[in-house]
């Protein structure tokens, strides 16, 4: 799985690529919410495009991202989630809980209200 990062209007989007499945996949996405967290972003997008198979540890994360976040005092938004992931989230009841989901970038930014400046990007990892 890949994760890439890019700020729009100044907001995090988080782009997944690949499978969200397993502790281990999970847990890199969980790890890199985190670190934004506590580097100050309270209004993140997960970017669920370019999922290619997602498991119940995957809802799991992304509903502990949310919770992260909202703990934190901010927002979270789904954008793009496949037909299958959106089903499952409207089945448990989980995608108004989690801030609606979106399948345009822009309109996902707007729901979040005033644009704030755009922190700089995070140091490379060595």
């Amino acid at each position: 799985m890949k994760i890439a990062e890019r700020w729009n209007r100044g907001v995090l989007v988080l782009g997944i690529e690949g499978d969200l499945v397993g502790e281990e996949e999970t847990k890199r996405l969980r790890d890199i919410v985190a670190s934004r967290i506590a580097g100050g972003e309270r209004r993140i997008i997960l970017d669920l495009e370019k999922v290619v198979r997602i498991d119940s540890a995957g809802i799991g994360e992304i509903v502990g991202c949310y919770v992260s976040i909202v703990r934190a005092g901010g927002q979270f938004r789904l954008l793009n989630p496949a037909k299958r992931v959106l089903e499952m989230l409207v089945t448990t009841r989980l995608e108004p809980a989690l801030g609606g989901a979106f399948n345009d970038e822009t309109e996902a930014v707007k729901s979040f209200g005033k644009e704030v400046s755009c922190p700089p990007p995070p140091p490379a990892a060595a």
